[in-house]
């Protein structure tokens, strides 16, 4: 599933680079587990940082090399293109986001030999590194602000979504309203 997440989230930005602002903060380049997608990335944030045109041809030319010819990054971007929305690029993020933290969950408990003379240290260590892991930026879920009378606008704010957090700021999370046209009208119908 890896490779297909990470080969969306490079696509929805080459589909439409302005979706790369949605996610800038959020996936960082050493996220992409594939070669090919982390260098495409990079390449894309390079050009979006100095303000340069992002299409395929321009990200392609810049990532070829002996091992990746123009021609296979080419029919390896096609063969996903047109199944991918550039409207999704949030969720193909969290999906990034959630596989990079598995994979450095699992590193991080593989290279973990629990050891009873250092095991106060070790359980630090291991806490440590899990807040680091948890930290990770990618928590991002659509709300919707709502009043006494239900009127809705669509809103997106980072934040650890626990439902005291939710009641006191007066929110109902509904899903990812993009992904759900009939939701979006509705809640454009009651402005």
């Amino acid at each position: 599933m890896s490779d297909m997440v990470e080969k969306s989230v490079v696509c929805a930005i080459l589909v439409d680079p302005d979706s790369l602002s949605t996610i800038y903060e959020q996936v960082k380049p050493e996220m992409f587990a594939n070669p090919f997608c982390q260098s495409m990335y990079v390449e894309i944030l390079r050009a979006y940082d100095t303000g340069r045109q992002i299409s395929m041809i321009e990200i392609a030319q810049k990532v070829q090399s002996d091992n990746l010819p123009l021609e296979y990054i080419v029919e390896e971007l096609k063969g996903i293109m047109p199944d991918v929305h550039a409207y999704k690029i949030r969720n193909y993020a969290n999906a990034l986001v959630a596989d990079y933290k598995t994979r450095r969950l699992n590193k991080t408990l593989s290279q973990t030999v629990l050891n009873a003379g250092t095991i106060d240290n070790q359980i630090g260590e291991l806490m440590q590194e899990l807040e680091v892991i948890d930290s990770v930026i990618g928590w991002h879920y659509e709300v919707i602000p709502t009043d006494e009378l239900s009127k809705c606008e669509p809103f997106c704010y980072s934040m650890p979504l626990t439902d005291t957090y939710i009641k006191l700021n007066e929110m109902e999370v509904v899903g990812n309203v993009f992904d759900n046209p009939e939701l979006l009208e509705k809640a454009k119908g009651d402005k």
